[in-house]
């Protein structure tokens, strides 16, 4: 020892863990995205490698059979000619699958607003859609409207009656695309209807006058037109040839001088 020098031993006090530097956290936002690692094309046959990756189909460059490439929903499918066939039927299960379900969907939407029995349209939308599900849902609304009709007719509620035609005809148009001209059996559905509003007017007069719903040209020159009822029975003239609505609004009222007299029969009662 030195002179001078103290002989107790220096002891250094321990680093507190509570003062030991943490480890360094990563701060938000400051993560790096990992890459996704594309997969790389290889052949259905053989499996090797494609370099460059085909757009088109081709042959395999080793084994030298033919790579067939078909695109789905966006991505890229590399098939042998075998599996087309498989894949082909697959894809039309599929788009057979939403056509369907749409137009069961439609019929059945018809066939509410119809009064159809929620019992019966609940089953048919809880069925998987085929060709019978959407052909049962079809003859549901036609059912249930004919049953409306002829329910109508018989307590002689004439202009629900019409309603119910008229509107049957416009659906069932508009459900085929709106062809023109419109079938026959549509046009049948259609003159139905306004061959109910002529007899409810029949009850009380022997004309009708045409009240014109401004259509076109053709609708507003029949506008006013008096006939005979059993005249337009037996040769409708609605709905009017040429109109761009196919099935016009025009419809039968009583004619002026009928409507006066009803009016004075009326206020006398």
């Amino acid at each position: 020892p030195q002179p001078g020098a103290s002989n107790a031993k220096v002891v250094r006090p321990a680093h507190p863990a509570s003062r030991r530097p943490a480890a360094p956290r990563p701060r938000a936002g400051r993560a790096r995205a990992v890459a996704p690692v594309a997969a790389a094309a290889s052949c259905p046959y053989c499996a090797v490698v494609l370099q460059p990756t085909p757009s088109s189909s081709r042959r395999c460059p080793r084994c030298r059979q033919r790579i067939v490439v078909k695109r789905v929903e966006g991505r890229i499918a590399f098939l042998t000619e075998a599996a087309v066939a498989v894949f082909e039927a697959e894809r039309r299960k599929k788009s057979d699958w939403g056509r369907l379900t749409s137009q069961r969907a439609q019929w059945l939407k018809l066939a509410v607003a119809a009064g159809a029995p929620a019992q019966k349209t609940d089953r048919l939308a809880a069925s998987q859609p085929s060709e019978d599900v959407v052909a049962a849902a079809r003859q549901l609304y036609l059912g249930t409207v004919d049953r409306a009709f002829k329910t109508a007719k018989r307590a002689h509620r004439w202009e629900e009656a019409s309603k119910i035609r008229r509107d049957q005809a416009v659906a069932l148009y508009r459900l085929a695309r709106s062809p023109v001209p419109p079938p026959d059996d549509l046009v049948a559905i259609y003159r139905e209807g306004v061959a109910a509003e002529l007899r409810g007017l029949a009850e009380i007069a022997r004309d009708a006058e045409l009240v014109s719903a401004g259509c076109c040209d053709v609708c507003r020159a029949d506008d006013g037109v008096v006939a005979a009822i059993s005249r337009e029975l037996s040769a409708p003239r609605l709905p009017h040839a040429g109109c761009p609505k196919v099935f016009c609004r025009c419809s039968w009222d009583l004619a002026t001088r009928d409507r006066e007299l009803v009016l004075r029969y009326l206020r006398r009662r």
